[in-house]
């Protein structure tokens, strides 16, 4: 039986074979940094003379492999989700990324857990709000984006504080906030229904609650002081603190749905945070 290494080796031997001249593509194995610990080594092809590429995790075939299912009828399917991959991959330039002008209004922003990523937090300009980790990403348009790392930082020749800065006027404009009703995601909407805060593309959406002035809306919107929900890294849920909610009570249902429901990439925090008007911040609830 082979190992997860030669397993890589010779899925990228076939695909080679398969599609690298057929398609003009280049197949290669490369390790894949994602958040909340979803790193993988993986199989990626791009084609020449594109920045981009499509990559794919074959870990689930690796086990199936593993649990008896036949070397062949794998590196079929293998086959026809590379063929995928590639057709969906977006082509956009990358080149942008060396000239910080040039991407000084595409920054996005994302609200990602410190916990699991300390090692990946170290090589990223960050800021940090109680438990989690705001970082950010240039918006490459048809859905591509690039995280911002320190060795980018240091090749603009800014300093985290102005990426900051000017992340906090770009991305409301990149990405802006949308405030939509519990209702109306999941049905059976009522007057007093709870506000989720999320932005327009309903991507990275948690971090919409960092805009300017996003907390003191939702303060309006809720007459008073809130209790925040981090309910996936693309929205949080706005809990009025109308003197009927529970503190430990949410802490509990936030960690419960983090434990049954939410894949682990899409965790942003076991905490439950409050907002009052006229604070500069949320500050995380003890409970």
């Amino acid at each position: 039986m082979m190992t997860h290494e030669d397993f890589l080796t010779r899925v990228k031997h076939d695909l080679t074979r398969r599609l690298g001249e057929p398609l003009g593509v280049e197949i290669h194995v490369r390790d894949v940094q994602k958040m909340n610990s979803e790193s993988y080594r993986g199989i990626g092809a791009r084609k020449m003379g594109c920045s981009t590429e499509a990559m794919l995790n074959i870990d689930a075939a690796f086990e199936a492999y593993k649990n008896g299912k036949s070397y062949e009828d794998i590196i079929d399917l293998i086959e026809d989700g590379m063929r995928n991959a590639i057709e969906r991959a977006p082509t956009v330039d990358t080149g942008c990324l060396k000239d910080y002008e040039a991407v000084r209004n595409k920054i996005a922003m994302q609200l990602i857990p410190k916990k699991g990523n300390e090692e990946m937090l170290e090589n990223m300009p960050h800021m940090v709000y109680e438990d989690m980790a705001c970082v950010y990403r240039v918006d490459l348009g048809q859905g591509a984006h690039a995280v911002i790392t320190n060795q980018m930082l240091e090749q603009y020749g800014i300093t985290a504080a102005q990426l900051h800065e000017d992340a906090m006027d770009a991305a409301p404009k990149v990405r802006p906030v949308a405030y939509l009703k519990m209702g109306d995601v999941v049905g059976g909407g009522r007057e007093d229904d709870l506000t989720i805060v999320t932005n327009e593309q309903r991507i990275h959406g948690a971090a919409s609650i960092l805009y300017p002035d996003v907390l003191e809306q939702v303060a309006e919107r809720v007459h008073g002081a809130f209790y925040i929900l981090p309910s996936s890294i693309h929205e949080v849920i706005i809990v009025p603190d109308n003197g009927e909610a529970d503190a430990g009570a949410l802490v509990r249902m936030v960690r419960e749905v983090n434990r049954t429901v939410l894949e682990p990439g899409d965790k942003l925090s076991d905490s439950v945070y409050r907002y009052e008007p006229g604070d500069m911040i949320f500050h995380r609830v003890v409970a």
